[in-house]
């Protein structure tokens, strides 16, 4: 590692790109600093500190951050060259302070070792979700500091790897290369002696060295170079734009007069719903990819005269016919439903009260509740293909209740009792965890979602239930 002499120090896992992550930072007696494992579950995860001969070891402490975006360990293991010393427990508390740490000591006797590592068994899960899937992730641990070991590290501030070429290859060719900067910020990338890449037109092939290997992780790329003005000295004026109307589904545009070819750029993340009308000669009214992100589109003028562009995002316009068919929809229905209200002005009959013919399960016969049970169980397993069992009680249950050997409410008692369960677990997986209150709180808690739709199955078979007892009573009358 770099800077660091007499120990080696390894993880099994670090934030990828954060270089303040890495396993160096839980030993340069800074709080500044943190080790944080990947992103996803960090159970079992560990840290090892190894040494060139056998040190003496004493009183192993670990502060850990507990400030409410981190996940926090609940049981951890001290263990000195793979032999387990101690283990203990920690309550797992999570805060909302932006500085909230907690501390756990080993109480360890003094003994030699060559290496000693840290077993997360268990750990107190913090969930946040991903900008780009919309599903939970679970946050890294954050171990700040381990203190008793006999060798500290140096924060680094600056990062320097001197020229090296096991880095980066270019079309299977090594490249001498310098990473440089400051060890908080992004580093820099450059070619030794500020020499230019040359590359010949086609397609290139760039490959990067597993950072286990190199001690660096180059996972995003940049090139960067000259624009051909600047290259053959020309200058060039690019046209001027100005907004006529700019909306988030159309934005109109007036562009000056020119005369050469020019990039067109929207710097919205790229998609082939933008259409690009109203210009000459250009790359299509579809965009293309533009700076790995951007939509754009390459117009070369066909005359030196001002021009008035359109863009549009296609796909608003199914959103309005799908508004303008549900206007229709309510107004049709609305329509519908006064017509058919009845005339107030007749006078009705007294409701009188009828005595009630039994429930239809006397006289079922047992092939038919057969029947309509196994109709209840293949309901049941289109909705929870993976859970038979839970199907199969949900038809004994109706099955039961046809033959009169439970009451009828039972079917509408377990639901609300299936849903009242859901909600209890809901309740208390948040006053545990804290997930953030936002539009997307209801992914969190997606385990118990089966259990409302075994409450709703429970209502399904209940009204099935209703209805052959509506049917069998109508048709004994």
């Amino acid at each position: 590692m770099l800077g660091v002499d007499k120990i080696s120090l390894t993880a099994s896992s670090s934030m990828s790109g954060h270089l303040s992550s890495s396993p160096r930072s839980a030993f340069d007696s800074s709080f500044d600093t943190a080790w944080r494992t990947g992103i996803g579950n960090p159970r079992n995860s560990s840290i090892v500190y190894e040494t060139e001969k056998r040190e003496t070891f004493e009183n192993i402490t670990v502060t850990y951050l507990a400030d409410g975006n981190h996940s926090v360990p609940r049981k951890m293991t001290l263990y000195a060259d793979g032999v387990p010393l101690s283990s203990i427990s920690t309550p797992g508390k999570i805060t909302e302070e932006s500085k909230g740490r907690e501390t756990a000591s080993f109480y360890n006797e003094p003994f030699d070792a060559k290496s000693i590592s840290i077993i997360f068994h268990e750990v107190a899960n913090r969930a946040t979700m991903d900008w780009y899937s919309g599903l939970p992730q679970i946050m890294p641990l954050g171990i700040l500091e381990i203190s008793g070991v006999p060798f500290m590290t140096d924060v680094t501030d600056h990062v320097d790897s001197g020229c090296r070429n096991d880095l980066l290859t270019v079309n299977n060719l090594p490249l001498n290369i310098r990473i440089s900067g400051s060890a908080s910020e992004v580093l820099k990338l450059e070619t030794c002696e500020n020499t230019p890449l040359k590359l010949k037109p086609g397609e290139q092939t760039l490959r990067t060295k597993p950072g286990f290997l190199t001690g660096f992780n180059i996972d995003r790329l940049v090139l960067t170079s000259h624009s051909l003005a600047e290259q053959n000295d020309v200058v060039r004026v690019m046209p001027e734009i100005f907004d006529l109307k700019n909306s988030r589904t159309e934005i109109d545009l007036s562009i000056s007069k020119t005369n050469e070819p020019f990039w067109l750029v929207l710097g919205q993340s790229f998609s082939d719903g933008w259409r690009l009308k109203g210009a000459g000669n250009t790359t299509g009214e579809s965009p293309v990819l533009i700076n790995g992100f951007a939509n754009g589109w390459l117009i070369d003028p066909s005359s030196g005269e001002t021009m008035d562009l359109s863009l549009s995002w296609e796909p608003q316009k199914t959103v309005w016919t799908g508004l303008l068919v549900s206007i229709i929809s309510v107004l049709l229905f609305s329509v519908l439903a006064v017509r058919s209200l009845p005339d107030r002005t007749q006078a009705t009959s007294t409701p009188r009260f009828r005595k009630s013919n039994g429930n239809c399960s006397r006289k079922l016969r047992p092939s038919y509740s057969i029947l309509c049970s196994v109709c209840v169980l293949i309901f049941s397993l289109l909705n929870l293909p993976n859970l038979i069992l839970i199907s199969l009680v949900v038809a004994l249950l109706f099955y039961l209740t046809l033959r009169l050997h439970i009451p009828g409410y039972i079917l509408l008692l377990s639901s609300f009792s299936f849903m009242c369960l859901s909600s209890i677990l809901i309740v208390l997986d948040q006053i545990k965890e804290r997930h953030p209150r936002d539009f997307v709180w209801p992914l969190f808690f997606e385990r118990f979602h089966i259990l409302g739709v075994v409450a709703v199955l429970l209502i399904a078979a209940a009204a099935f239930y209703e209805l052959l007892n509506s049917r069998y009573t109508n048709s004994s009358r």
